[in-house]
């Protein structure tokens, strides 16, 4: 019933914080205790949280965290009705009884296959070559990677338009195109040679479109000690 779901969330949110109490009493002297829920999405858990998470369960042994990808079409219900501790994502959230922490910036850059011989496009030789991007990517102007690729004069015939950079990545390693991906997520396969970066003329050679990844939580976590240090070490995996 409604009721019953009404009951059942309250009681697992009070059972939740009880755990929490008792892992901060058994652990006083380990200010990372307890258990935390993280929201993220695919793209950005791919090459952060899996080295993140091996480091952090070394180090703080005591704080159980337990990361979600698609939580919700909007992830900031999910930080409100208290199913997620912090959201790690591409935007900042204005809303008055949310607090977002930057925790890093990126930019975007093109990629062929490492086999590929071509080492810079203009819009008059990139020919029938696709674009393989991910729909709706957007930098901290609101521009979308078509906005750019627009501005600086390039209509590729055939694009690959994807959710998730992953596939993004897949598709440049197979020669199907030229990929644009976040410099910091392509920078793991172009050291291991299986992508390498390319230019298009008249845009950035240091990359385009700006964004930064942000750490966001409820009001009501923003005095959570443990979720300030976890903000602090994921600063720290980055630089």
């Amino acid at each position: 019933t409604k009721a019953g779901r009404l009951i059942f969330e309250e009681a697992s949110k009070m059972l939740h914080r009880i755990e929490d109490v008792q892992a901060s009493a058994r652990n006083v002297e380990d200010a990372l205790a307890g258990s935390l829920n993280v929201g993220t999405y695919e793209s950005l858990a791919e090459y952060l949280w899996p080295d993140f998470l091996l480091r952090l369960s070394s180090a703080h042994p005591h704080l159980q965290v337990s990361v979600r990808t698609s939580l919700n079409r909007n992830p900031k219900v999910d930080l409100l009705s208290g199913r997620i501790d912090l959201l790690v994502d591409a935007e900042p959230q204005t809303k008055a009884e949310l607090t977002s922490w930057p925790l890093y910036s990126d930019r975007f850059g093109f990629y062929v296959s490492s086999d590929d011989n071509a080492t810079e496009f203009t819009p008059m030789t990139v020919g029938h070559t696709p674009i393989i991007f991910v729909q709706g990517a957007f930098d901290e102007n609101g521009l979308t990677i078509e906005n750019h690729l627009a501005k600086a004069g390039y209509e590729f015939e055939r694009q690959y338009c994807f959710d998730s950079f992953s596939t993004v990545k897949r598709l440049a390693t197979r020669k199907m195109g030229v990929a644009v991906l976040p410099i910091r997520l392509a920078e793991e396969d172009k050291n291991k040679r299986m992508i390498k970066r390319v230019s298009l003329k008249g845009l950035s050679p240091e990359g385009f479109g700006r964004h930064t990844i942000y750490a966001t939580v409820s009001g009501e976590n923003d005095k959570d000690l443990r979720i300030k240090k976890l903000v602090g070490l994921l600063r720290g995996h980055f630089k």
